[in-house]
């Protein structure tokens, strides 16, 4: 069927619109921002700025597929009611008949929606959208179909895929004449590229931009009697800060919506153009709006107080889930590389120390972001070798750090592991500074006396004394003092005194020597708690003969019988020896004592004072 031109439609297909004058008695005065109270929200709409619900305006974070509800305002628009005036006198209302045809599929299209847009997404091979799917980029010249795809059927209504990002259905209403809505998406808001790390003071911000368009025609055979195409715009930037934990502190979203509808018809073309900006605060990590910080501002043609607000909800929701998501990367001390770097000074391995030094270390952290230093940190410095640390935790955004270096080290580094969260993000490294090689040495003085009354031609009595160094030669577990030492230097003399005991000569006899110690060795172990004090130690400082050139001297009895035998010289040896085993030092440096033992005729006296020096 053909209707005459001068009884042709309009159906116009758009964003909810009313007009201004149903805000009129709630609005301040112009240019003057009334004082809202409780819950209620100040709205700017156009010049004039009024009270409104808090909840109404800023629905609760939620995720819905945006192009459903494009649809269904789309679906469920009055054209006559978004013109005013003297132009609102030429959209023509359909003949009663007719209209009633259009109301009933459009009744139908808003309940296959839900279908037809889950057809697409399977054929497309993704998962139902809660926000739109990829496509082309946004750009102002609008956002366009693909090539027509696969079809689907459904309670007497045709859809069918318009390439990755579009769609239609298609539904008979009678004599000749179709009900048609295309749609396509392009890009979409929620799609936030978040930063992968925060900058240097916690800054991550993130924008997003997304477009949909819907177009609705009423077709007689190929000829389109009526159509319009509603394209909707959204735009939002995101802007968060990360607190000296590494978590977020806040999310500031701004989003806008804005619709641009274009009508078609014999009877009156129509356009308009209408949006509304949404400001709001979230507290994290609850997600709680902030209302003290919310603004709202409708421009354009007039619009309903809650339009946009699904498409703001889906947005926030989204921007709470992005920095979600992102925080768990740069938070995480599991996922390298860290998103900030200790710097120390010194550097690692940056200059030595040595064995009981104290020193300083300072640590910041770099932001791999913008190479800033964090504004605000948190520090703990654990697993330390071979040094104490203090403190060990630090808020401070560039902590100081006393060590000082173990006398006895295990091994020859300082070593401590630093974890810290900052505004930057988290990380940990581990600190080292090389030690000196050990320049530790035992030195002192040793000396005994040996008695026997059973000796067969040696003096009764042997005494010496000496003087020794050690060097370290194999250190031992825990450092210095532990390890075997060898002697270095040093040198003993004896004395020989007494009288021959065995009863055969009855003679006198006297000597000495001196001379280089020719060898010896000294362990020492550390066996208390960390290898620390008390020590205990060894001493094998021997040699089992000395020569010695003695004389026979008087008197002598056997002189009496054999003539010559006074006077004359023999050579025999001392027994030297500084033998110790199982001693303690109490502070791994001092190593002074003596024993006594007696065994048949004999007896033996030994005493040495010995220390430890770098």
């Amino acid at each position: 069927m053909r209707l005459p031109i001068g009884r042709r439609f309009l159906v116009l297909s758009a964003l909810v619109l009313v007009v201004a004058s149903a805000l009129a008695p709630a609005a301040g005065a112009k240019g003057k921002r009334p004082a809202c109270r409780g819950t209620r929200v100040a709205v700017k709409i156009g010049p004039r700025t009024t009270c409104m619900p808090f909840a109404k305006v800023f629905p609760s974070p939620k995720a819905i597929d945006t192009r459903l509800s494009y649809i269904q305002q789309v679906l469920k628009f009055d054209p006559a009611s978004a013109v005013r005036g003297k132009k609102r006198k030429r959209v023509r209302r359909l003949q009663s008949g007719f209209r009633a045809a259009v109301k009933r599929a459009q009744g139908k299209l808003l309940r296959i929606a839900p279908k037809a847009l889950a057809f697409v997404d399977r054929r497309a091979g993704r998962a139902a959208a809660s926000s739109f799917p990829p496509g082309p980029a946004l750009a102002s010249a609008g956002c366009h179909p693909g090539p027509a795809g696969p079809t689907g059927s459904f309670d007497g209504a045709t859809m069918g895929m318009l390439g990755d990002n579009g769609g239609y259905f298609d539904i008979p209403i009678g004599d000749g004449l179709r009900v048609k809505l295309t749609f396509v998406s392009c890009s979409g808001v929620t799609a936030f590229n978040i930063p992968e790390c925060p900058t240097a003071n916690g800054t991550v911000d993130g924008r997003g931009a997304g477009q949909f368009s819907v177009t609705f025609e009423i077709r007689s055979s190929s000829q389109v009697l009526s159509r319009n195409t509603t394209n909707f715009e959204q735009k939002a930037k995101i802007h968060g800060e990360v607190g000296a934990d590494a978590k977020l502190k806040s999310i500031d979203v701004e989003h806008t919506e804005e619709a641009f509808i274009v009508a078609t018809t014999e009877s009156y073309p129509i356009v308009i153009r209408s949006g509304v900006t949404r400001k709001v605060h979230i507290t994290m990590p609850g997600g709680q709006f902030d209302p003290s910080q919310a603004s709202v501002r409708f421009f354009g043609d007039p619009l309903k107080p809650d339009s946009g607000a699904d498409s703001f909800a889906n947005t926030a929701k989204a921007a709470i889930d992005s920095y979600r998501n992102a925080e768990a990367r740069w938070s995480s001390y599991d996922r390298q590389p860290y998103c900030a770097e200790p710097v120390f000074n010194p550097a690692s391995n940056g200059s030595k120390v040595k064995r009981g030094d104290q020193k300083q270390l300072t640590i910041y952290a770099r932001a791999r972001a913008d190479g800033g230093r964090a504004s605000a940190a948190k520090w703990s410095l654990q697993a330390p070798l071979n040094a104490d640390f203090s403190p060990t935790g630090s808020e401070d955004a560039s902590p100081s750090v006393q060590y000082t270096v173990s006398k006895s080290p295990a091994g020859d580094q300082v070593r401590v592991t630093v974890k810290f969260t900052s505004t930057a993000g988290a990380g940990q490294k581990t600190w080292t500074q090389q030690i000196e090689s050990s320049s530790f040495q035992i030195e002192g003085s040793f000396g005994g006396e040996f008695s026997s009354e059973t000796a067969l031609e040696v003096p009764s009595v042997q005494k010496w004394t000496g003087v020794v160094q050690l060097h370290l030669l194999v250190p031992g577990e825990g450092g210095a003092p532990n390890g075997v030492y060898t002697v270095s230097s040093g040198n003993v003399s004896g004395d020989l005194s007494g009288i021959e005991s065995s009863g055969i000569t009855g003679c006198h006899q006297s000597g000495s020597a001196q001379g280089p110690l020719p060898g010896g060795s000294m362990t020492v172990t550390g066996n208390g708690p960390n290898n620390g004090a008390p020590y205990e130690y060894e001493v094998n400082l021997s040699m089992p003969f000395v020569p010695v050139q003695a004389k026979r001297v008087a008197p002598c009895p056997k002189a009496a019988q054999e003539e010559g035998y006074e006077g004359t010289e023999f050579e025999t040896g001392i027994f030297w020896k500084l033998t110790v085993s199982g001693q303690e030092s109490g502070d791994g440096t001092s190593f002074t004592g003596s024993e006594e033992e007696s065994f048949g005729g004999t007896s033996i006296e030994q005493h040495w004072n010995l220390h430890g020096v770098e």
